[in-house]
Protein backbone atom coordinates (compact mmCIF):
# COMPACT_ATOMS: atom_id res chain seq x y z
CA UNK A 1 0.00 0.00 0.00
CA UNK A 2 1.35 3.44 -0.99
CA UNK A 3 1.53 5.46 2.27
CA UNK A 4 3.99 8.34 1.69
CA UNK A 5 1.77 11.18 2.90
CA UNK A 6 4.03 13.93 1.54
CA UNK A 7 3.97 12.53 -1.99
CA UNK A 8 0.27 11.67 -1.62
CA UNK A 9 -0.44 15.35 -1.02
CA UNK A 10 1.99 16.43 -3.75
CA UNK A 11 0.39 14.16 -6.39
CA UNK A 12 -3.13 15.35 -5.55
CA UNK A 13 -2.06 18.99 -5.89
CA UNK A 14 -0.32 18.40 -9.24
CA UNK A 15 -3.31 16.65 -10.81
CA UNK A 16 -6.27 18.42 -9.18
CA UNK A 17 -4.88 21.97 -9.02
CA UNK A 18 -1.99 22.29 -11.48
CA UNK A 19 -3.65 20.16 -14.16
CA UNK A 20 -0.73 17.77 -14.72
CA UNK A 21 -1.81 14.75 -16.76
CA UNK A 22 -2.34 11.43 -15.00
CA UNK A 23 -0.13 9.66 -17.53
CA UNK A 24 2.87 11.88 -16.72
CA UNK A 25 2.28 11.34 -12.97
CA UNK A 26 2.28 7.56 -13.50
CA UNK A 27 5.64 7.82 -15.28
CA UNK A 28 7.19 10.27 -12.81
CA UNK A 29 6.26 8.37 -9.65
CA UNK A 30 6.20 4.84 -11.06
CA UNK A 31 2.62 4.22 -9.86
CA UNK A 32 0.00 1.73 -10.96
CA UNK A 33 -3.12 3.42 -12.34
CA UNK A 34 -5.24 1.87 -9.55
CA UNK A 35 -2.95 3.48 -6.96
CA UNK A 36 -3.22 6.89 -8.64
CA UNK A 37 -7.01 6.56 -8.79
CA UNK A 38 -7.08 5.85 -5.05
CA UNK A 39 -4.79 8.84 -4.30
CA UNK A 40 -7.05 11.21 -6.24
CA UNK A 41 -10.17 9.85 -4.55
CA UNK A 42 -8.89 9.89 -0.96
CA UNK A 43 -7.38 12.72 1.07
CA UNK A 44 -5.07 10.34 2.93
CA UNK A 45 -3.95 6.71 2.78
CA UNK A 46 -6.64 4.47 4.27
CA UNK A 47 -6.19 2.90 7.67
CA UNK A 48 -4.20 5.74 9.25
CA UNK A 49 -4.63 6.29 13.00
CA UNK A 50 -3.43 9.46 14.69
CA UNK A 51 -0.67 9.27 17.26
CA UNK A 52 -1.01 10.32 20.87
CA UNK A 53 -0.45 13.93 21.92
CA UNK A 54 3.10 15.03 22.52
CA UNK A 55 4.03 16.05 26.06
CA UNK A 56 4.65 19.74 26.67
CA UNK A 57 8.07 21.02 27.67
CA UNK A 58 8.46 21.83 31.35
CA UNK A 59 9.30 25.43 30.52
CA UNK A 60 6.29 26.18 28.28
CA UNK A 61 3.97 27.36 31.05
CA UNK A 62 6.67 29.70 32.42
CA UNK A 63 7.49 31.50 29.15
CA UNK A 64 4.87 34.21 29.73
CA UNK A 65 6.31 34.75 33.20
CA UNK A 66 9.82 35.20 31.75
CA UNK A 67 8.49 37.71 29.18
CA UNK A 68 6.75 39.61 31.97
CA UNK A 69 9.98 39.83 34.02
CA UNK A 70 12.01 41.04 31.03
CA UNK A 71 9.35 43.59 30.12
CA UNK A 72 9.37 44.99 33.66
CA UNK A 73 13.17 45.21 33.53
CA UNK A 74 12.94 47.83 30.77
CA UNK A 75 11.69 50.39 33.32
CA UNK A 76 14.59 49.94 35.78
CA UNK A 77 18.33 50.68 35.68
CA UNK A 78 20.50 48.15 33.86
CA UNK A 79 22.27 47.14 37.07
CA UNK A 80 18.92 46.21 38.62
CA UNK A 81 17.75 44.00 35.77
CA UNK A 82 17.45 40.23 36.02
CA UNK A 83 20.16 37.92 34.75
CA UNK A 84 19.18 34.55 33.28
CA UNK A 85 20.36 32.91 36.49
CA UNK A 86 18.17 35.18 38.64
CA UNK A 87 15.15 34.46 36.40
CA UNK A 88 15.87 30.73 36.75
CA UNK A 89 15.88 31.08 40.54
CA UNK A 90 12.57 32.99 40.52
CA UNK A 91 10.63 30.57 38.33
CA UNK A 92 12.15 27.64 40.20
CA UNK A 93 10.65 29.10 43.37
CA UNK A 94 7.33 29.28 41.49
CA UNK A 95 7.36 25.58 40.58
CA UNK A 96 9.68 25.14 37.58
CA UNK A 97 11.41 21.73 37.76
CA UNK A 98 13.76 21.93 34.77
CA UNK A 99 17.41 22.92 34.43
CA UNK A 100 19.21 26.25 34.09
CA UNK A 101 20.44 25.80 30.49
CA UNK A 102 16.98 25.69 28.90
CA UNK A 103 16.02 28.84 30.85
CA UNK A 104 19.17 30.65 29.73
CA UNK A 105 18.45 29.80 26.07
CA UNK A 106 14.81 30.91 26.40
CA UNK A 107 15.86 34.24 27.97
CA UNK A 108 18.36 34.86 25.16
CA UNK A 109 15.73 34.12 22.49
CA UNK A 110 13.05 36.31 24.11
CA UNK A 111 15.49 39.21 24.51
CA UNK A 112 16.49 38.88 20.85
CA UNK A 113 12.87 39.05 19.72
CA UNK A 114 12.12 42.03 21.97
CA UNK A 115 14.87 44.00 20.22
CA UNK A 116 14.18 42.68 16.72
CA UNK A 117 14.21 44.81 13.55
CA UNK A 118 11.51 44.07 10.97
CA UNK A 119 11.03 44.62 7.25
CA UNK A 120 7.65 45.68 5.78
CA UNK A 121 6.42 42.87 3.52
CA UNK A 122 4.47 42.82 0.28
CA UNK A 123 1.66 40.28 -0.06
CA UNK A 124 -0.07 38.91 -3.15
CA UNK A 125 -3.85 38.40 -3.45
CA UNK A 126 -4.87 34.89 -2.43
CA UNK A 127 -2.27 34.61 0.35
CA UNK A 128 -3.28 33.99 3.97
CA UNK A 129 -1.47 33.77 7.29
CA UNK A 130 -2.37 31.55 10.25
CA UNK A 131 -1.31 31.72 13.86
CA UNK A 132 -2.49 31.10 17.41
CA UNK A 133 -2.63 33.73 20.13
CA UNK A 134 -3.45 33.78 23.83
CA UNK A 135 -5.86 35.98 25.78
CA UNK A 136 -7.08 36.39 29.35
CA UNK A 137 -10.90 36.30 29.51
CA UNK A 138 -13.53 36.25 32.23
CA UNK A 139 -15.78 33.20 31.98
CA UNK A 140 -18.44 32.41 34.58
CA UNK A 141 -16.93 35.10 36.80
CA UNK A 142 -13.41 33.65 36.66
CA UNK A 143 -10.34 34.85 34.79
CA UNK A 144 -8.74 32.20 32.61
CA UNK A 145 -6.44 31.90 29.62
CA UNK A 146 -7.80 30.79 26.27
CA UNK A 147 -6.21 30.23 22.86
CA UNK A 148 -7.53 31.96 19.77
CA UNK A 149 -7.00 30.93 16.16
CA UNK A 150 -6.35 33.76 13.67
CA UNK A 151 -6.50 33.54 9.88
CA UNK A 152 -5.78 36.76 8.00
CA UNK A 153 -5.85 37.64 4.31
CA UNK A 154 -2.69 39.71 4.08
CA UNK A 155 -3.58 41.58 0.87
CA UNK A 156 -6.97 42.87 2.05
CA UNK A 157 -6.30 42.89 5.83
CA UNK A 158 -9.46 40.83 6.40
CA UNK A 159 -9.24 38.40 9.29
CA UNK A 160 -11.09 35.62 11.08
CA UNK A 161 -10.72 34.88 14.81
CA UNK A 162 -12.06 31.92 16.78
CA UNK A 163 -11.46 31.04 20.45
CA UNK A 164 -10.55 27.53 21.63
CA UNK A 165 -9.86 25.80 24.91
CA UNK A 166 -6.33 24.93 23.80
CA UNK A 167 -3.99 24.85 20.81
CA UNK A 168 -3.99 21.39 19.27
CA UNK A 169 -4.44 19.60 15.95
CA UNK A 170 -8.23 19.44 16.37
CA UNK A 171 -8.57 23.19 17.00
CA UNK A 172 -6.10 23.86 14.18
CA UNK A 173 -8.25 21.90 11.74
CA UNK A 174 -11.51 23.40 13.00
CA UNK A 175 -10.09 26.92 12.72
CA UNK A 176 -9.20 26.32 9.07
CA UNK A 177 -12.61 24.87 8.24
CA UNK A 178 -14.46 27.78 9.88
CA UNK A 179 -12.05 30.33 8.39
CA UNK A 180 -12.53 29.01 4.85
CA UNK A 181 -16.30 29.08 5.36
CA UNK A 182 -16.12 32.65 6.64
CA UNK A 183 -14.06 33.90 3.67
CA UNK A 184 -16.02 31.82 1.19
CA UNK A 185 -13.03 30.01 -0.29
CA UNK A 186 -9.56 28.56 0.20
CA UNK A 187 -6.43 30.75 -0.19
CA UNK A 188 -3.85 29.67 -2.76
CA UNK A 189 -1.01 29.93 -0.22
CA UNK A 190 -0.94 30.01 3.59
CA UNK A 191 2.03 31.15 5.69
CA UNK A 192 2.76 29.39 9.00
CA UNK A 193 5.39 29.40 11.70
CA UNK A 194 7.10 26.17 12.76
CA UNK A 195 4.64 25.08 15.43
CA UNK A 196 4.50 21.44 16.50
CA UNK A 197 1.11 21.11 14.84
CA UNK A 198 2.67 21.87 11.44
CA UNK A 199 6.30 20.71 11.69
CA UNK A 200 7.50 17.54 13.33
CA UNK A 201 11.24 17.98 12.67
CA UNK A 202 13.64 20.64 11.35
CA UNK A 203 16.93 19.59 9.78
CA UNK A 204 18.90 22.59 8.51
CA UNK A 205 16.55 24.41 6.15
CA UNK A 206 14.36 21.33 5.56
CA UNK A 207 11.11 20.68 7.46
CA UNK A 208 9.31 17.40 7.96
CA UNK A 209 5.59 18.19 8.06
CA UNK A 210 3.23 16.44 10.44
CA UNK A 211 0.81 13.86 9.13
CA UNK A 212 -2.15 15.86 10.38
CA UNK A 213 -1.07 18.99 8.50
CA UNK A 214 -0.47 17.04 5.29
CA UNK A 215 -3.98 15.58 5.54
CA UNK A 216 -5.44 19.09 5.88
CA UNK A 217 -3.38 20.28 2.91
CA UNK A 218 -4.34 17.24 0.85
CA UNK A 219 -8.04 17.92 1.44
CA UNK A 220 -8.05 21.65 0.62
CA UNK A 221 -5.11 21.59 -1.85
CA UNK A 222 -3.44 24.85 -0.80
CA UNK A 223 0.32 25.40 -0.75
CA UNK A 224 2.20 26.31 2.42
CA UNK A 225 5.08 28.63 3.20
CA UNK A 226 6.97 28.22 6.46
CA UNK A 227 8.83 30.97 8.25
CA UNK A 228 12.43 30.44 9.25
CA UNK A 229 12.76 28.84 12.69
CA UNK A 230 12.10 31.41 15.44
CA UNK A 231 11.25 34.03 12.81
CA UNK A 232 7.46 34.28 13.13
CA UNK A 233 7.71 37.98 12.22
CA UNK A 234 8.12 36.92 8.56
CA UNK A 235 4.36 36.48 8.45
CA UNK A 236 3.55 39.81 10.12
CA UNK A 237 1.11 41.85 8.02
CA UNK A 238 2.08 45.23 9.38
CA UNK A 239 5.66 45.29 10.62
CA UNK A 240 7.81 48.44 10.93
CA UNK A 241 11.38 48.50 9.67
CA UNK A 242 12.97 51.29 11.69
CA UNK A 243 16.49 50.64 12.88
CA UNK A 244 16.17 52.95 15.84
CA UNK A 245 12.70 51.92 16.90
CA UNK A 246 13.61 51.81 20.59
CA UNK A 247 15.40 55.18 20.65
CA UNK A 248 14.01 58.75 20.70
CA UNK A 249 14.00 60.17 17.17
CA UNK A 250 14.11 63.87 16.25
CA UNK A 251 12.64 64.69 12.84
CA UNK A 252 13.49 67.90 11.03
CA UNK A 253 11.49 68.75 7.93
CA UNK A 254 12.71 71.02 5.13
CA UNK A 255 11.19 71.99 1.80
CA UNK A 256 12.91 69.23 -0.17
CA UNK A 257 13.97 66.71 2.46
CA UNK A 258 13.34 65.21 5.89
CA UNK A 259 16.25 64.46 8.25
CA UNK A 260 16.14 62.00 11.17
CA UNK A 261 18.40 62.40 14.19
CA UNK A 262 19.13 59.96 17.03
CA UNK A 263 21.12 61.06 20.07
CA UNK A 264 22.11 64.22 18.21
CA UNK A 265 23.48 62.30 15.21
CA UNK A 266 21.91 62.39 11.75
CA UNK A 267 20.98 58.79 10.92
CA UNK A 268 18.81 59.12 7.79
CA UNK A 269 17.79 61.52 5.05
CA UNK A 270 14.75 61.22 2.78
CA UNK A 271 13.31 63.28 -0.04
CA UNK A 272 10.17 65.02 1.19
CA UNK A 273 6.82 63.81 -0.14
CA UNK A 274 4.02 66.35 -0.19
CA UNK A 275 1.26 63.88 -1.04
CA UNK A 276 -1.13 62.95 1.76
CA UNK A 277 -0.30 59.64 3.55
CA UNK A 278 2.21 58.73 0.84
CA UNK A 279 5.02 56.26 1.56
CA UNK A 280 8.46 55.99 0.01
CA UNK A 281 11.34 53.62 0.67
CA UNK A 282 15.05 53.66 0.03
CA UNK A 283 15.74 49.97 -0.72
CA UNK A 284 19.41 50.22 0.25
CA UNK A 285 18.41 51.14 3.82
CA UNK A 286 16.81 47.71 4.31
CA UNK A 287 19.56 45.49 2.93
CA UNK A 288 21.39 45.07 6.25
CA UNK A 289 18.17 43.79 7.85
CA UNK A 290 17.36 41.53 4.91
CA UNK A 291 20.83 39.97 5.03
CA UNK A 292 19.84 38.55 8.42
CA UNK A 293 16.32 37.70 7.18
CA UNK A 294 16.72 36.36 3.61
CA UNK A 295 13.36 34.60 3.88
CA UNK A 296 11.64 38.02 3.74
CA UNK A 297 13.50 39.15 0.60
CA UNK A 298 10.91 38.18 -2.03
CA UNK A 299 8.11 39.90 -0.06
CA UNK A 300 9.99 42.98 1.12
CA UNK A 301 7.84 46.00 0.31
CA UNK A 302 10.81 48.43 0.05
CA UNK A 303 12.17 46.39 -2.88
CA UNK A 304 8.87 46.09 -4.75
CA UNK A 305 9.42 49.05 -7.10
CA UNK A 306 13.22 48.88 -7.21
CA UNK A 307 14.06 48.69 -10.91
CA UNK A 308 17.33 46.87 -11.49
CA UNK A 309 19.02 45.76 -14.73
CA UNK A 310 18.58 42.20 -15.93
CA UNK A 311 22.13 41.26 -14.90
CA UNK A 312 21.13 41.61 -11.22
CA UNK A 313 18.34 39.04 -11.61
CA UNK A 314 20.63 36.70 -13.54
CA UNK A 315 23.11 36.90 -10.67
CA UNK A 316 20.40 36.13 -8.11
CA UNK A 317 19.21 33.11 -10.11
CA UNK A 318 22.69 31.67 -10.45
CA UNK A 319 23.56 32.20 -6.78
CA UNK A 320 20.32 30.48 -5.70
CA UNK A 321 21.01 27.59 -8.06
CA UNK A 322 24.59 27.21 -6.78
CA UNK A 323 23.99 27.66 -3.05
CA UNK A 324 20.32 26.99 -2.45
CA UNK A 325 17.40 29.36 -1.91
CA UNK A 326 18.37 30.75 1.51
CA UNK A 327 22.17 31.05 1.24
CA UNK A 328 21.99 32.11 -2.41
CA UNK A 329 19.57 34.91 -1.52
CA UNK A 330 21.77 35.98 1.40
CA UNK A 331 24.86 36.22 -0.83
CA UNK A 332 22.89 38.16 -3.45
CA UNK A 333 21.89 40.65 -0.74
CA UNK A 334 25.58 40.96 0.19
CA UNK A 335 26.24 41.95 -3.42
CA UNK A 336 23.43 44.53 -3.30
CA UNK A 337 24.99 45.96 -0.13
CA UNK A 338 27.97 47.02 -2.24
CA UNK A 339 25.65 49.83 -3.37
CA UNK A 340 25.95 51.27 0.14
CA UNK A 341 29.50 52.42 -0.61
CA UNK A 342 30.03 52.11 -4.39
CA UNK A 343 28.42 53.83 -7.41
CA UNK A 344 25.64 51.90 -9.13
CA UNK A 345 27.42 51.85 -12.52
CA UNK A 346 30.56 50.32 -10.97
CA UNK A 347 28.59 47.58 -9.21
CA UNK A 348 26.63 46.84 -12.37
CA UNK A 349 29.83 46.55 -14.42
CA UNK A 350 31.37 44.21 -11.84
CA UNK A 351 28.28 41.96 -11.93
CA UNK A 352 28.32 41.81 -15.72
CA UNK A 353 31.98 40.71 -15.69
CA UNK A 354 31.36 38.15 -12.94
CA UNK A 355 28.50 36.57 -14.93
CA UNK A 356 30.97 35.70 -17.70
CA UNK A 357 32.70 33.30 -15.31
CA UNK A 358 31.51 29.77 -14.64
CA UNK A 359 31.13 30.13 -10.87
CA UNK A 360 29.82 33.45 -9.56
CA UNK A 361 30.11 34.71 -6.01
CA UNK A 362 30.07 37.89 -3.98
CA UNK A 363 33.87 37.74 -3.72
CA UNK A 364 34.21 37.59 -7.51
CA UNK A 365 31.99 40.67 -7.90
CA UNK A 366 34.10 42.49 -5.28
CA UNK A 367 37.28 41.54 -7.16
CA UNK A 368 35.98 43.12 -10.36
CA UNK A 369 34.50 46.08 -8.47
CA UNK A 370 37.78 47.16 -6.92
CA UNK A 371 39.92 46.29 -9.91
CA UNK A 372 41.69 49.48 -11.01
CA UNK A 373 40.87 49.98 -14.72
CA UNK A 374 43.98 52.19 -15.10
CA UNK A 375 46.34 49.31 -14.25
CA UNK A 376 47.59 47.65 -17.45
CA UNK A 377 50.27 45.12 -18.32
CA UNK A 378 53.72 46.75 -18.35
CA UNK A 379 55.16 46.48 -21.85
CA UNK A 380 58.86 47.11 -22.44
CA UNK A 381 58.38 48.11 -26.10
CA UNK A 382 56.44 51.15 -24.92
CA UNK A 383 59.49 52.36 -22.95
CA UNK A 384 62.47 52.41 -25.39
CA UNK A 385 64.72 54.23 -22.92
CA UNK A 386 64.76 51.10 -20.75
CA UNK A 387 65.95 48.75 -23.50
CA UNK A 388 69.63 49.61 -22.93
CA UNK A 389 69.49 48.88 -19.22
CA UNK A 390 71.33 45.69 -18.24
CA UNK A 391 70.64 43.93 -14.95
CA UNK A 392 73.55 41.86 -13.66
CA UNK A 393 72.68 38.28 -12.90
CA UNK A 394 73.10 37.37 -9.21
CA UNK A 395 75.92 35.07 -8.07
CA UNK A 396 74.05 32.23 -6.43
CA UNK A 397 77.26 30.68 -5.08
CA UNK A 398 77.20 33.32 -2.36
CA UNK A 399 74.38 31.40 -0.72
CA UNK A 400 76.62 28.34 -0.49
CA UNK A 401 79.19 30.40 1.37
CA UNK A 402 76.54 31.46 3.87
CA UNK A 403 75.74 27.80 4.50
CA UNK A 404 79.40 27.14 5.45
CA UNK A 405 80.51 25.58 2.20
CA UNK A 406 83.23 26.61 -0.24
CA UNK A 407 82.68 28.86 -3.22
Amino acid sequence: MYRDMKQWCEIRHKVLVEGVSKRSILREYGLHWRTLKKILALEKPPGYQTKGKRPKRKLDRFLDRIREILKQDKSVHKKQRHTAKRIFERIKAEGFEGGYTIVKEAVREIERKMGEVFVPLRHEPGEAQVDFGEALVKMAGMLRKIKFFVMSLAYSDAFFVMAFERECTESFWEGHVRGFEYFGGVPLKIVYDNSRIVVTKIVGTERELTRGFLELKSHYLFTEKLCRPRRGNEKGIVEGAVKYAHHPILIKGYVNQVDLFCDGKKVAEHARIWGKEAVTYNPVHYLAVLERKPGAFDQAMPLEEWELPECFFQLMGRLRKQKGESEGTREYIQVLRLLETSPFTRVRGAIEKALLCQGVSRDLVVQYLYQDPAVETFRLDQHPHLKGVEVKRPDLSLYQELMGGSR
